[in-house]
């Protein structure tokens, strides 16, 4: 019993000898890694660029020797000297210290979510690397038969334990 293979008329239009090895799977797959890399990049450059130098300028407080900017809601802005103004042991108002925290948690946040995005695009990333294998590997075998198919030296489709040879 021969067995006659026959050439796939989808991969065959293509000019490679591979054909296309992308499936819409796969393009989808690196639409979202795209997507995902633009959005961690841009999020990377204002926290880099905007996020972080507001939140060390926060750290270091505008202070004039022993009088520090009055910044109290509803107060006129002028320098008041330090002993009117209540500073915790660090040199920051009460007021600096709530705003810094807030700060800081918002910062820890969005490096989180900036972090669990870059941990998505390495899962996507490895989802297209598995879909490409695949893909690969069953073009790799079919032009395999091929090649034996149109040298005549196919082999039987069944091994001697009765199980199919591929």
């Amino acid at each position: 019993m021969s067995t006659e293979i026959v050439p796939d008329s989808k991969t065959d239009v293509h000019t490679s000898v591979y054909g296309s090895l992308t499936t819409p799977h796969n393009r989808r797959l690196r639409t979202v890694g795209t997507v995902l890399l633009i959005t961690i990049l841009l999020m990377t450059g204002y926290g880099v660029l905007v996020l972080m130098p507001s939140l060390r300028a926060l750290t270091h407080p505008v202070t004039h020797g022993s009088f520090v900017m009055d910044q109290r809601p509803g107060a006129r802005p002028e320098m008041v000297p330090v002993s009117d103004y209540a500073l915790r042991p660090d040199g920051l108002t009460v007021r600096e210290h709530r705003v810094l925290l807030t700060k800081l948690l918002f910062c820890y946040g969005y490096w989180t979510v900036c972090g669990g995005l870059l941990l998505a695009l390495i899962i996507v990333c490895w989802l297209d690397f598995r879909e490409l294998s695949r893909t690969y590997e069953a073009e790799r075998h079919r032009i395999y038969l091929l090649s034996l198919a149109s040298t005549g030296e196919l082999p039987d489709s069944t091994d001697s334990t009765g199980q199919g040879a591929f």
